[in-house]
């Protein structure tokens, strides 16, 4: 079925492109006005697909029939009062493009790369502490590449998971090949994370699953003096089991 450029089925979130982009859709797919799905994220001013577009390998510099690239058209429909689209956000989708456009090819890929990784993270996250897990599995399905996204911090979902102690979300994390050893910037694991805050129950589940208790900070801590140190809820519980599985 034909689907005109404006129209609102053209604008994919984030989580939808990255689907239709792991399961082969071509990045660069043309509509009928010869608008590739980055002109038409940029037209709605979708931030986030246009992350996972640039990420895919969309051109900066592809043109329409009308001449324009995707950041001519984010530009034309932000000052269209007449066509704004709800939740659009053209100013950073502007200057993203205007960022990597200039930039060597891996310079370009290196910069989008990381910007999107933070968004998938953000929204992985998010979902894992507040056991959503339910809508964690949703958005894994279609961030699955995505599982250890890393934050500013370098922590990812499953340190989320680990710090509100849902084990729901570690499970599904786990299930969807969540890494045990990805550490913090201070080198904290997810183990490192739920025995700090005391929760038994996901220590014990991160340890049968293959983390490893022997791990340490950059500062020379294991989970087992985290424990210690911060004496929360289950905190002899815990520490007393790592020490016993060590």
């Amino acid at each position: 079925m034909s689907v005109r450029p404006d129209d609102p089925r053209c604008t994919l979130p984030a989580s939808q492109v990255a689907l239709l982009l792991s399961r082969g859709a071509q990045v660069e797919a043309r509509t009928w006005a010869d608008r590739t799905a980055l002109h038409c994220a940029a037209t709605n001013g979708r931030l986030g697909a246009c992350k996972a577009l640039v990420v895919g390998g969309a051109k900066l510099q592809a043109r329409d029939k009308g001449g324009d690239t995707p950041v001519d058209a984010a530009n034309c429909a932000s000052q269209d009062v007449c066509c704004k689209a709800p939740n659009a956000d053209w100013g950073a989708l502007i200057a993203l493009i205007e960022k990597v456009a200039p930039m060597a090819a891996d310079e370009g890929a290196a910069f989008a790369r990381r910007s999107y990784e933070l968004l998938v993270s953000s929204r992985l996250q998010e979902a894992a502490e507040k056991g959503e897990a339910a809508e964690l599995g949703r958005l894994l399905e279609c961030f699955g590449r995505d599982v250890d996204a890393r934050d500013h911090d370098g922590t990812t979902a499953l340190h989320s998971a680990a710090l509100g102690g849902q084990l729901e979300s570690l499970r599904v994390l786990l299930a969807h090949g969540a890494g045990l050893g990805a550490a913090s910037n201070v080198g904290e694991t997810a183990l490192h994370f739920a025995a700090r805050e005391g929760f038994l129950d996901a220590t014990r589940l991160l340890v049968s699953s293959g983390a490893d208790v022997r791990a340490t900070t950059k500062f020379h801590a294991s989970a087992a003096d985290l424990a210690r140190r911060n004496q929360n809820r289950e905190w002899e519980a815990v520490a007393a089991y790592l020490d016993a599985v060590n």
